[in-house]
């Protein structure tokens, strides 16, 4: 959601779906590391302010799993519960309201690459949206169907700008190219 605004300050229309409700459940939080403040400063300073605002100044990030701490990095970032930063975005996003569409409860169900169209389950089991865009750019989670699709793509092994790694604890960090 914090992306969006570049392409709407260029005049494009982005349209962003989420699985999730509008307010997120759960009380677990982000890490905003330094690039990421540098990508917020970049496309919005007002907002990176009231982001750090609302979080708080981070400079370790401590792995527990199993109640064992079984990483520790410094890092210079800002962590934030979910719900806060969400709020923040859905403020933000309401300044672009002409240019952006926020799409709640759409659950990625499929891919087509070919023809540039995603298929999305809403509320109801047998609803469906379908949506396709000159350009997508996927920005999901750990288990993410997007990632799935590319993974199992013919020219996901040979291309140097995926990868797809998956560290000790569990947790899996992946670059995926934009589908243009």
């Amino acid at each position: 959601k914090a992306g969006a605004g570049g392409p709407t300050k260029a005049g494009r229309h982005v349209s962003i779906f989420e699985a999730g409700p509008c307010k997120p459940r759960g009380k677990f939080g982000f890490l905003l590391n330094s690039r990421g403040l540098q990508a917020l400063k970049a496309l919005a300073p007002c907002f990176l302010e009231r982001v750090r605002h609302a979080g708080n100044p981070t400079t370790t990030l401590s792995v527990i799993v199993g109640g064992r701490l079984v990483n520790e990095t410094k890092v210079n970032g800002t962590t934030i519960l979910r719900s806060k930063l969400v709020d923040e975005l859905q403020r933000e996003a309401t300044k672009y309201a002409d240019r952006i569409s926020v799409h709640y409860n759409h659950k990625l169900v499929q891919v087509d690459v070919k023809r540039k169209r995603l298929l999305f389950q809403t509320p109801g089991k047998d609803r469906y949206d379908s949506f396709s865009a000159a350009r997508v750019v996927a920005c999901d989670g750990n288990y993410s169907r997007v990632r799935f699709v590319i993974e199992q793509l013919p020219t996901c092994s040979t291309r140097s700008d995926f990868t797809s790694t998956l560290v000790p604890w569990g947790f899996s960090i992946r670059c995926i190219p934009i589908m243009r």
